[in-house]
């Protein structure tokens, strides 16, 4: 028997992984989801024109290749499939939007509505080129757009109305890892969790250790991510250099649960980004559910995340002695230390699961498919 009431049909455009980093963790889970998949029929198209992490924002002809790969796909699910709309992870950097745009006139040709999920930033001043900002208002024109949170949103202000923003902040899922039991501990243990950039702060997480162990302070450090525009050698050559490579243990890459087994082991979280594309950080989401105090700067949508003094603490953009008074702060004051990490678990659990995230994207699906 035909079923009477068919599942609308989305044209899934989103990059996936490999490279595992947060936005195609993101991206895939929504992918994934089973509440989302239940409701609608994915047509999943992912955007893989990167294989690593060096390779992102850059251009090839390798790259150029696999493009072409992707409009002759792409041509070919529109003319078998008719969809709702098309949802679709844009870039908003001068050549991702570019790209972006080929891609759009291709939907719009074949007059596909489209849902913008914005997982990067930069159109306020990459807007400033007259060229860009007719780009721009071209491709937002008659869209509906996903931002991660209100002052991320403020990027594109010019050239959306608020009848076509919809604000869903990210979720990660629950892991099967135990929270640390005792977080009262004699030696703390500060764990930086990210890819080994200087723009994620591993330089100033380094140097305010540091300046602390030169204090007198008992504390030691874990390093979990991997290498980016420093390698393992660079830190290692660091900690020798001023004298800590005895209490700093870098764990290189870890994924899932061992992950979360190094973060259930630490006591409190830096995370000190200047990152020009920081948006919703899921590294700070992991350490809020392993109820750990958290050390960030206000990059992107962490302010979003993160109240000083309240579910964390914020420091200076490239501030080795404010990440380092932050540090101290919570080394002195193992109550506030516990206060700050308990209202960060609580926050996770009501505002940034999987399960929220899911509902939430649900509803906007839901929305923008009643509108055909």
């Amino acid at each position: 028997m035909q079923n009477k009431n068919p599942k609308s049909k989305i044209l899934f455009l989103a990059q996936l992984p490999p490279p595992v980093h947060g936005a195609s963790q993101r991206n895939l889970s929504v992918a994934q989801s089973k509440i989302i998949n239940d409701n609608f029929d994915l047509i999943l198209l992912p955007l893989s024109f990167s294989k690593t992490i060096k390779e992102l924002g850059k251009t090839s002809t390798k790259k150029f290749f696999l493009f072409l790969k992707f409009v002759a796909r792409l041509l070919g699910l529109l003319l078998k499939h008719k969809f709702s709309f098309a949802y679709y992870t844009i870039s908003v950097r001068p050549i991702g939007i570019l790209r972006d745009a080929l891609i759009i006139f291709i939907l719009r040709f074949f007059r596909v509505r489209l849902l913008y999920h914005l997982r990067n930033k930069g159109v306020k001043n990459y807007s400033k080129n007259i060229i860009l900002r007719q780009v721009y208002q071209w491709v937002f024109k008659k869209s509906q757009v996903i931002c991660l949170s209100k002052s991320i949103s403020l990027d594109i202000v010019n050239f959306i109305k608020d009848e076509q923003l919809f604000i869903v902040p990210n979720g990660i899922k629950i892991s099967s890892v135990n929270i640390k039991e005792d977080p009262s501990a004699e030696v703390l243990n500060f764990i930086y969790l990210s890819h080994l950039r200087k723009s994620k702060g591993i330089l100033e997480f380094l140097g305010a250790f540091k300046e602390l162990k030169n204090q007198g302070y008992n504390i030691t450090a874990t390093i979990v991510g991997d290498e980016g525009d420093i390698g393992f050698d660079g830190v290692s050559d660091f900690c020798v250099n001023n004298g800590i490579e005895n209490d700093v243990n870098v764990e290189g890459p870890l994924y899932d649960n061992q992950k979360f087994e190094a973060l259930s082991k630490a006591d409190v979280f830096v995370f000190p980004t200047y990152y020009y594309n920081e948006i919703f950080p899921g590294v700070i989401l992991e350490a809020m559910q392993m109820q750990l105090p958290i050390i960030t700067t206000n990059e992107g949508a962490i302010g979003d995340i993160i109240q000083h003094n309240i579910n964390g603490l914020i420091v200076k953009r490239r501030d080795v002695k404010s990440t380092a008074d932050a540090m101290t702060y919570l080394i002195e004051n193992p109550d506030i230390r516990t206060k700050i990490a308990r209202q960060a678990n609580e926050d996770f659990y009501n505002k940034y699961t999987m399960k929220v995230f899911e509902e939430n994207m649900l509803k906007v699906f839901k929305v923008v498919d009643s509108k055909r």
